[in-house]
Order: structure tokens, then C-alpha cells, then sequence
């Protein structure tokens, strides 16, 4: 993302939105946005960005698996524990 929003400003006549001021309408929060999203768009017309992939999908899948009273033929115990190495070894430095 930095990239792209770095890309958008190089080029003449491009700038970022106002982060300081709070939009008073809808139309200037909508202006805004676009704006915003415009700096992230690709000049293919695609929005690129960084899918997770197991990272972005993982907490939604025991979450489901969690309030479903953890059953067994979701998630069995030795993928539990794969899981649980992945994410522990795959984690960004803190």
C-alpha cells in the first residue's frame, strides 16, 4: 500500500486527502474516500493489496469452529496444533 500511495503522489497534480479536517457531509466524506482509494488503485484499474492468505482467513475459521462448540470433523486436534506452528512460526516480529 505504501508503495502505491508513494506512486500516486510522485505524480504531478495528485495529492492526499486531508487528514486533519473531518468531513461535514456526506458528499465530502464520500470525496474523501475516493480520493483516498484513488491513491491505492493501480493503473490497470485493480486495487492491489496484501492478501494473508492463512493469516487473513484463520481467525474467521476458529472463530466459526469456536462458537460451533469445536467440533472434532472441522478442526481435528492434530490441525489444531499445525495451526497453532504456523501462525506462531509465521507471526511478524513484535
Amino acid at each position: 500500500r505504501a508503495q502505491m500511495i508513494r506512486g500516486y503522489l510522485s505524480t504531478p497534480g495528485n495529492t492526499p486527502p486531508e487528514l486533519n479536517s473531518r468531513p461535514s457531509t456526506v458528499k465530502e466524506a464520500v470525496e474523501k474516500a475516493v480520493r483516498f482509494y484513488g491513491m491505492l488503485q493501480t493503473s490497470d484499474g485493480h486495487w492491489a493489496g496484501d492478501y494473508g492468505g492463512p493469516h487473513f482467513l484463520l481467525p474467521g475459521m476458529i472463530i466459526v469452529w469456536y462458537v460451533l462448540g469445536q467440533p472434532p470433523q472441522m478442526i481435528n486436534a492434530a490441525q489444531a496444533k499445525l495451526m497453532t506452528q504456523y501462525t506462531v512460526l509465521r507471526r511478524p516480529p513484535s
